[in-house]
């Protein structure tokens, strides 16, 4: 089945809109960048709220727009979900009527799962008698995510859902993320200006930028790539595909297995299935050119040197390939000078198991085998 996307609409003030995406078949396609870039205005045509949008959007055969032959799907009947930043829940409407009202839209779609999976999975079961007005900010945005599972949705859109929350119910829903796409494996779309979110969550990035789409490629190598948005920062971060071979009761420790060798996470991270996806900062890989004889880090790995950029007045940043992994470690620039750092060079990295307790899920067995895919520009 063919999808596609080519997109332009001007706005007020001088901003123009000019986008060309592929559209997930499956998976999570994170669209980053800046606010103000265009992408909540993507989403907005995608999900048929921009009537003045010219272009083409086809998603699994189903001509959604095309402007040239004047066929404008409206919003409600294209099969999307849509969740927003500010979750959009009817407040005079208790939980299980905005549920049945998802629930209603899908018309005659199939429904993905009974009423009692969606709400027992996204954890709305106890409040679907409340009224949602008076509901926390992670439990509105949990309501929103059943109804829009309610709707039978063929693409999921997800405009910065975590947004507003404070970062333990953040944390809370990545995880809720990450169990629906496992569950139900509907593709989406999800626009962030948070690398966390999209190196746990993401599949495929494309990178946006005053209105246009720039490159797109795998979430492990754009997240390793010194031009985004976020890789001066101190926040800068990579994620590792693994899987996991063993349990430590006694120490409880998890080994996992990667690109770059074996890998120890605390055991309280244990995931629910066996293919995990490691999120690190670029600020916990320290480097060494000699292995050490005896240290508190566990995890030891020998790299090489791809590249090397500033990243701030005292500051560098690291690329590096761990087997065919690309990671990365930011460093002083005094110690990049010191330890003669350039492309090539062999050396050692280590990454404290202490700042690996935040692995995720992993809902995409093959996202290891796509590693290596090459980026578009």
């Amino acid at each position: 089945m063919s999808s596609e996307c080519k997109l332009r609409l001007p706005r007020s003030g001088g901003f123009v809109l000019e986008a060309q995406v592929d559209l997930p078949s499956e998976g999570v396609l994170g669209l980053f960048g800046h606010s103000g870039c265009g992408k909540t205005t993507l989403i907005r045509c995608l999900a048929g709220l921009e009537p003045s949008a010219c272009g083409k959007i086809v998603f699994n055969d189903n001509v959604w727009l095309d402007s040239e032959k004047k066929i404008f799907v409206p919003a409600h009947k294209r099969a999307i979900g849509y969740v927003f930043q500010d979750a959009a829940l009817f407040d005079h409407l208790t939980v299980y009527d905005n549920l049945m009202y998802g629930y209603n839209r899908a018309g005659g779609r199939k429904h993905i799962a009974e009423f009692d999976h969606v709400t027992g999975l996204t954890g709305v079961t106890p409040l679907l008698k409340r009224t949602t007005i008076n509901l926390s900010g992670g439990e509105r945005q949990r309501v929103a995510m059943a109804r829009a599972l309610m709707s039978a949705p063929q693409l999921l859109l997800y405009d910065e859902p975590l947004a507003s929350l404070d970062q333990s119910s953040r944390q809370a829903m990545m995880r809720l993320l990450e169990r629906i796409k496992r569950a139900w494996k509907i593709p989406a779309v999800y626009i962030s200006h948070s690398a966390e979110e999209l190196a746990a969550l993401a599949d495929t990035v494309t990178l946006m930028d005053n209105g246009k789409t720039t490159t797109t490629g795998n979430v492990f190598q754009i997240l390793t790539r010194p031009d985004t948005p976020y890789a001066k920062s101190d926040n800068a971060l990579f994620a590792i595909p693994a899987t996991v071979e063993k349990y430590d009761e006694e120490h409880h420790l998890a080994t996992l297995s990667w690109l770059g060798g074996q890998m120890l996470l605390p055991r309280h991270a244990k995931p629910e299935i066996e293919n995990v996806r490691i999120v690190a900062h670029a600020r916990d890989v320290s480097l060494t050119e000699e292995m050490p004889k005896a240290s508190s880090i566990l995890n030891i790995f020998p790299v090489t040197v791809t590249g090397r950029f500033p990243a701030g007045e005292a500051f560098e940043l690291i690329q590096l390939a761990a087997g065919e992994a690309p990671i990365l470690s930011r460093i002083t620039k005094y110690s990049a000078d010191r330890l003669d750092i350039h492309p090539g060079k062999k050396l050692f990295a280590q990454l404290k198991t202490a700042s690996l307790a935040n692995a995720t899920v992993d809902p995409s067995p093959s996202v290891t085998a796509q590693h290596n895919q090459p980026l578009s520009e």
